[in-house]
């Protein structure tokens, strides 16, 4: 590198590199470096300062292996995964996601999470968000997101608010949950639940009966059914 930079005529250039001390350990070092002409010979000199960067160095690499430990976790999740700004704005999104949704990484990258959802689901979602406590840090929240073609995807949103060491919001981060079998399944145990409700009401003279049954949910723990008793020969129910 030196004879590079001498080559090229370079006056000032900058090196980390190792180096082993007295007692065989190694030690990073970053060696700044000048050159100076001698005004009478000619003769051009290298003198710098060697600087200490061991305790940096190793921090840069726990934080780079740090990293790379959640780079791998996020792109294995099974579940999707999708770092955001303060403004839900989207900085990074792992493979699952990319999976749910059919899109290639750079269609999401740079796009707000709002952006994502279906038109008539956007107020609704930032109702949620915008009206939940400052203080809070965690937000669960079901809706659709757009995929490729316009498909609709049923999902769970687990959203947490990223935070520094002075308790400041710096970001959001959300894990996405496929929903779309679970509905599905629960859709087939809402048909089941309708049919055994009765299908007709009792008919007796003078009296009108009727009964209903909604669930909160696609489906429900509550039944109703009509019961009759004596001869029921003028009146069959």
């Amino acid at each position: 590198e030196i004879q590079t930079y001498v080559e090229r005529n370079v006056d000032s250039y900058s090196q980390i590199y190792r180096i082993v001390t007295r007692g065989g350990t190694v030690r990073w070092i970053e060696d700044r470096t000048s050159v100076v002409t001698d005004p009478e010979t000619g003769t051009r000199y290298h003198q710098g300062i060697v600087i200490d960067i061991h305790r940096r160095k190793v921090a840069e690499d726990l934080l780079r292996k740090s990293e790379e430990k959640y780079r791998r976790i996020v792109e294995t999740a099974g579940e999707g995964f999708l770092l955001m700004d303060e403004a839900w704005k989207i900085a990074d999104v792992n493979a699952a996601l990319r999976h749910m949704l059919e899109l290639p990484h750079g269609d999401i990258l740079g796009r707000s999470l709002y952006d994502l959802l279906p038109d008539d689901e956007r107020p609704v979602v930032a109702r949620q968000i915008e009206g939940r406590p400052t203080t809070s840090t965690y937000q669960e929240l079901e809706t659709t997101l757009m995929a490729s073609g316009g498909r609709p995807v049923a999902v769970l949103i687990h959203a947490s608010t990223l935070r520094d060491d002075t308790g400041a919001a710096i970001g959001n981060m959300a894990f996405i949950t496929d929903m779309t079998e679970s509905k599905k399944a629960l859709s087939l145990a809402g048909e089941v639940q309708r049919s055994l409700l009765p299908q007709e009401t009792p008919r007796i003279s003078g009296l009108d009966i009727a009964g209903r049954n909604v669930p909160c949910d696609e489906v429900g723990g509550d039944y109703f059914d009509f019961l009759g008793y004596g001869d029921q020969t003028e009146d069959p129910f």
